[in-house]
């Protein structure tokens, strides 16, 4: 039995099940290893790896991004045909450097000619999206540093 095969097989036993809280994004998405991400944030499909997830806002195919543990740290952003990342480093709530954004950048790395802008200005880019579009929150999420995914 082929992946996909087995992926549509599941959905049908959890549908039959009667499960009543089956969500079938449950089904369609997955985690995936961090070095597995590149391969997605290139072609800007939606994904959730260990701290890291990237989305296309409002599956529009205008805007995705891909963000390091929270949305507070949007590391790379496709806008406008245009990649851009993240020259910003991500902080701890003590304030010291997070080291490991730093190889989330390099995992999620889409291309090498991708534009720096501060985390500030990417932040109003999504926000200025997101308003324009009516889309009121990200569906992917992840988790502070020091979690752990469930």
């Amino acid at each position: 039995m082929d992946y996909n095969s087995l992926r549509q097989y599941i959905r049908k036993m959890l549908m039959e099940s009667a499960m009543e809280e089956f969500d079938s994004d449950m089904v369609d998405e997955e985690r995936i290893t961090n070095p597995e991400s590149k391969e997605f944030v290139k072609i800007r499909q939606n994904f959730i790896g260990s701290h890291i997830f990237g989305e296309d806002l409002g599956d529009l195919g205008k805007m995705y991004v891909a963000f390091s543990y929270n949305e507070d740290y949007p590391a790379y952003v496709w806008h406008n045909n245009k990649w851009y990342h993240n020259t910003d480093d991500f902080l701890n709530p003590d304030g010291s450097i997070n080291e490991f954004t730093s190889q989330h950048m390099e995992d999620m790395k889409p291309t090498i000619n991708t534009h720096g802008l501060a985390g500030s200005h990417l932040k109003k880019m999504i926000s200025d999206f997101m308003d324009e579009n009516g889309i009121d929150r990200i569906d992917h999420t992840s988790v502070e540093p020091g979690q752990k995914n469930e």
